[in-house]
């Protein structure tokens, strides 16, 4: 979808910084964080993706890109935080 939005013109310079699949505690969890522009701001955005019960879940936390944000550790825990809540919803609904 990024990619896409590089071909509309809505990003550029897209790189791949790293992309890799997890087990985190029984929850597979595909990782990807890209570099990019939007206009003239520099961004990095974590692309976390995993399943529950047939429905693709996606979460994307975009932020300026420095090393600080390059390097936070934080991000995940917050992802599978997100993850279990909105698993939590959809098994209650």
């Amino acid at each position: 979808m990024i990619y896409t939005m590089q071909q509309s013109g809505a990003y550029s310079n897209v790189v791949e910084l790293s992309n890799e699949t997890a087990n985190v505690d029984g929850l597979i969890i595909v990782r990807c964080k890209l570099s990019m522009l939007r206009e003239n701001l520099k961004i990095v955005s974590y692309l976390y993706v995993t399943e529950h019960k047939g429905k693709l879940l996606k979460i994307r936390i975009t932020l300026p890109d420095n090393e600080i944000n390059r390097s936070r550790e934080d991000i995940e825990n917050f992802a599978i935080e997100m993850f279990i809540n909105i698993m939590d919803n959809i098994d209650s609904a």
